[in-house]
């Protein structure tokens, strides 16, 4: 009975006392408390060097704050479990690869009017079970014009018992996604090996100064037939990927920059129209009277219909 007595006796002072001292101890030390200060990540995110360069929405800076506040919360209530899984660094490192592998192609001399507008909204479960959830969205601009819009999902439901939020799984999958939708973007990729305008400008000179030009690579011209095809059938979707695709293989093709501008138009999708006649009026200088009240035009279009 005596031994019983001492048994529970130790029991209760080792919850009630050295427990509570022992916490206190460990927090009061700095074992897993090293707080996350929400300006100094979005400042890092913002200051940090990428192509194109990132701009954040406020949704953005709303899911960074949140998962910095809840890893500040797993380092001080839960010994640090948990606390590396709502790291919002983990934002900043997976848009950041996946930008300097797309991108590093691109030439080194860059347009600053080329931009990533990135939007996050994290979502984190509340309990073992419940689902944590990233979605992701890109919208890759060229001043005030849209070039494209990437979206990336991901989604864990949180381990039992909960000892992390199970969101390091979510933003794997989301940014997965995401880097799948951006390598299968044709006007992504038309871009890139268009360049930004400035580059673009550069490269024309070049291609100005031969005499004669080249002719059309034949697996561009296999596109222009497929494009002109679609065309006759009215598949206007189709054409422009077609056109897309062989002015990938060759930008200086004049005839394609200006279809591929006039068929956007057909599509109402007025950004690309004008960013595709801007280069054609680039290779055909003598053409500018014509086409740039279009131009003009056609961005007023995109502002209106917010592309």
């Amino acid at each position: 009975m005596r031994n019983q007595l001492e048994s529970s006796i130790k029991i209760k002072f080792y919850h009630f006392v050295m427990l509570p001292l022992c916490l206190a101890a460990f927090c009061l030390c700095g074992f897993g408390c090293a707080t996350v200060n929400p300006d100094t990540v979005i400042n890092n995110f913002t200051q940090a060097q990428s192509y194109p360069p990132i701009i954040l929405t406020e949704n953005t800076k709303a899911s960074l704050k949140s998962l910095a506040g809840k890893a500040n919360m797993e380092s001080t209530l839960n010994f640090g479990m948990g606390a590396d899984d709502v790291q919002p660094q983990i934002l900043l490192d997976g848009i950041r690869q996946i930008l300097s592998k797309r991108f590093q192609q691109v030439p080194g001399e860059q347009d600053d009017s080329f931009v990533l507008v990135f939007d996050a909204q994290a979502k984190l479960g509340a309990f073992s079970g419940s689902t944590t959830s990233l979605e992701l969205t890109g919208t890759f601009k060229e001043g005030d014009q849209t070039i494209d819009i990437i979206k990336g999902e991901g989604s864990a439901q949180m381990p039992f018992p909960a000892v992390n939020f199970g969101f390091h799984k979510a933003a794997d999958s989301a940014f997965a996604q995401f880097d799948e939708n951006l390598r299968n973007s044709q006007k992504i990729t038309t871009y890139i090996s268009m360049g930004a305008l400035v580059k673009f400008k550069e490269k024309a000179k070049r291609w100005q100064a031969l005499s004669p030009k080249p002719p059309l690579p034949e697996e561009a011209r296999r596109f222009r037939v497929l494009a002109d095809d679609a065309v006759q059938n009215q598949e206007f979707d189709k054409a422009a990927n077609f056109y897309e695709q062989g002015l990938a293989i060759d930008p200086m093709w004049p005839a394609g920059q200006y279809n591929a501008a006039m068929i956007y138009k057909e599509l109402n999708s007025y950004a690309m129209a004008a960013m595709h006649m801007k280069r054609y009026l680039v290779l055909k200088p003598e053409d500018t009277k014509k086409y740039q009240d279009q131009i003009y035009i056609w961005e007023e279009k995109a502002k209106e219909s917010n592309e």
